[in-house]
C-alpha cells in the first residue's frame, strides 16, 4: 500500500500536508513570468503593426505618385505643370483625389482632357479602403486618416503626398512621405 501513496497525489506526507500543490512564491513567479512575456509580445505586435500600416501607406503613395507624374507627362500645356493644390483654410493642401480628377471649375482642365484620363487609369489601382472611388472623397493613409498634397513641398520642390502617421496629427515626425525613402 506505500508503494501506490507514492503516486497518488492526493496522498498525504507523514507530516499531514498534500503532496503536488504550488506554494504561493511559485504562483508568483509565474504570474512574474507570463507578465513579462505578454508585455514582449505586445510591444513586438505593435511594432509590426505600425509597419506595416508605414508600408501599405508607401505603396499608397507611390501609386499617387504614379498618377501625379502621368498628369503631368499628359499634360497639354506648354509648360508641363502638376497638379496644384487648392489650400483649405488650414493650409495644410487640397483634397488630392479632387486635385487629379479636375472638378474645381474653369481653372481646372476638364475630365476629358488627356492629364486627367491618365491620372484617373492610374487612381483605379488604390485599394478600395484608400479611396471610395468618388471625387469628394480624401485618398487615405492606413490608419483612416485623409492624406495631403503639396504640389511643390517635396524635395527639390517636386510635389509630394503626406500622411499624418499613426499619431494623426500633420507636421509630426512620424508622418510618412512620398519623398522619402522608406
Amino acid at each position: 500500500m506505500r508503494d501506490f501513496d507514492r503516486y497518488n497525489p492526493t496522498a498525504r506526507k507523514r507530516d499531514g500536508r498534500r503532496r503536488g500543490a504550488f506554494t504561493l512564491i511559485e504562483l508568483l513567479v509565474v504570474m512574474g513570468i507570463l507578465a513579462v512575456l505578454v508585455a514582449i509580445v505586445a510591444g513586438v505586435a505593435g511594432y509590426v503593426m505600425r509597419s506595416a500600416n508605414e508600408k501599405d501607406t508607401s505603396a499608397t503613395q507611390a501609386i499617387l505618385m504614379d498618377a501625379i507624374q502621368a498628369w503631368h507627362d499628359k499634360d497639354t500645356n506648354t509648360l508641363k505643370c502638376y497638379p496644384f493644390t487648392d489650400p483649405n483654410p488650414n493650409n495644410t493642401g487640397g483634397v488630392l483625389v479632387q486635385c487629379l480628377t479636375g472638378f474645381y471649375g474653369a481653372a481646372w482642365p476638364g475630365p476629358t482632357s488627356p492629364s486627367v484620363r491618365a491620372a484617373g487609369e492610374i487612381l483605379l489601382k488604390l485599394p478600395r479602403d484608400a479611396w471610395g472611388g468618388g471625387t469628394n472623397e480624401p485618398v487615405k493613409d492606413a490608419w483612416g486618416v485623409a492624406m495631403r498634397y503639396d504640389a511643390a513641398g517635396g524635395l527639390g520642390g517636386r510635389p509630394v503626398v503626406i500622411s499624418a502617421g499613426a499619431d494623426g496629427k500633420p507636421n509630426t515626425e512620424d508622418d510618412v512621405r512620398s519623398d522619402e525613402s522608406q
